[in-house]
């Protein structure tokens, strides 16, 4: 079963969706300052998702840096799903591993309606806990995480 995550001092323009069992992610570095990078791709998991952003746990200590664009590639519903966003907060969750707090970057308002969709759909379907098919879910919680 998953949650949408409230909290008085949440300042997000959406909700999030608290995954009991975490999504499988694979998470490269898109560009640094402007300049397009092609990097080894590192499966993260995923803690929370919504239409503007995610939450992700990794051992290895990212910068916040909002020139820093990573791209986030997931399966849901057997589609593969490609969005870009920046690292706005990182927190220690236990001895050295953190939580990264994502802001996706949607190109077009366009995309940013399909998110909000997507993730309403992804939402019902978790709390009937009607299985989801076409997910990668995390077997679980490591660093990086187990498919």
């Amino acid at each position: 079963m998953a949650e949408i995550g409230k909290n008085e001092n949440n300042k997000r323009k959406f909700y999030r969706l608290e995954l009991n069992n975490p999504i499988c992610m694979e998470m490269t570095i898109n560009s640094c300052h402007g300049k397009s990078i092609k990097t080894g791709v590192l499966d993260v998991c995923v803690k929370n998702i919504g239409p503007g952003g995610l939450l992700f746990i990794s051992t290895l200590l990212f910068p916040i840096d909002k020139e820093i664009i990573y791209n986030f590639r997931f399966r849901i519903f057997d589609k593969i799903q490609n969005i870009n966003g920046t690292i706005v907060r990182r927190d220690e969750f236990k001895k050295n591993v953190f939580e990264y707090g994502v802001m996706f970057n949607c190109d077009a308002i366009i995309n940013e309606q399909d998110y909000v969709k997507l993730f309403n759909k992804f939402s019902i379907i978790l709390k009937r806990n009607t299985k989801t098919s076409g997910c990668k879910f995390c077997v679980e919680i490591t660093y990086p995480c187990k498919k």
